[in-house]
């Protein structure tokens, strides 16, 4: 995408744009708009003015929406690169590609070096360098998959085979885990704290903490909650008590 934007970025394109778009009257439907026009010319304050030189202004509305066009451009790749070139995200490269190369019985030492000296004590190196050959030959006997390997393709490995299997490949569950725990991006660690507004309110302060707990879980996870049966919940709710069993009475479930 971002190699898309980069070569877009030039005075052809832009005038491939202008010229395959359909003249403005003639639009349909129409977008009840006025027509393309430059903007009146202002004269900066003097308190802005640097030198005597003359300030520039475009010449048609072309020239002016062409440099808004750029603009754009720039802004999408900076976003992209500044997204995508995070030291944490080359780590989850990195213990991705060691899975993924060593079932295509591609060389792995770099990807096995880094993510060894990454994790320090919570990896063995020599552990997972034996485990790796025998965690391949399981992995193509089970699935029978040789190239264009995914992610998903090892997580449904591992949901496949038995605890004592995974037991022989404890060192490369381990990188499965961290793969499967480590967020790609940070929106999803974010989105807990922009909904920590909306259920801790100023009028809900004193909330206690365990409290808070249980009402964000049920917050987040919308879809798990939407799914509960609500009549089951008050049954248990007045079953954990006996003096909510002696005066209240069970819902029935349909």
């Amino acid at each position: 995408m971002n190699y898309t934007l980069v070569v877009n970025r030039t005075r052809p394109k832009i005038s491939y744009i202008l010229k395959r778009a359909p003249p403005w009257k003639i639009l349909d439907p129409p977008l009840h708009a006025n027509e393309p026009h430059l903007p009146r010319q202002r004269k900066r304050p003097r308190r802005f003015e640097e030198g005597t030189s003359q300030g520039f202004y475009h010449d048609t509305p072309k020239d002016y929406y062409r440099q808004y066009y750029f603009e754009a451009i720039d802004v999408l790749v900076n976003c992209i690169q500044e997204r995508f070139d995070q030291p944490g995200y080359k780590v989850y490269v990195r213990l991705e590609s060691l899975l993924i190369k060593a079932c295509k019985n591609d060389d792995f030492e770099e990807e096995l070096k880094f993510v060894c000296d990454f994790y320090k004590e919570d990896l063995n190196e020599s552990y997972l360098r034996a485990q790796l050959p025998t965690f391949v030959l399981h992995f193509q006997e089970v699935l029978g998959v040789f190239d264009k390997i995914s992610i998903f393709d090892l997580k449904k490995y591992f949901c496949s085979i038995s605890d004592s299997q995974i037991a022989i490949i404890d060192e490369v569950k381990k990188v499965m885990q961290m793969i499967l725990i480590m967020p790609a991006t940070n929106a999803t660690s974010e989105r807990p704290f922009s909904a920590l507004r909306c259920v801790k309110t100023y009028l809900r302060s004193t909330m206690c903490q365990e409290r808070l707990n249980y009402l964000m879980l049920l917050h987040v996870h919308k879809d798990c909650t939407d799914s509960l049966c609500i009549k089951t919940a008050l049954n248990e709710f007045v079953d954990s008590s006996p003096n909510r069993s002696n005066i209240s009475a069970k819902y029935g479930i349909a």
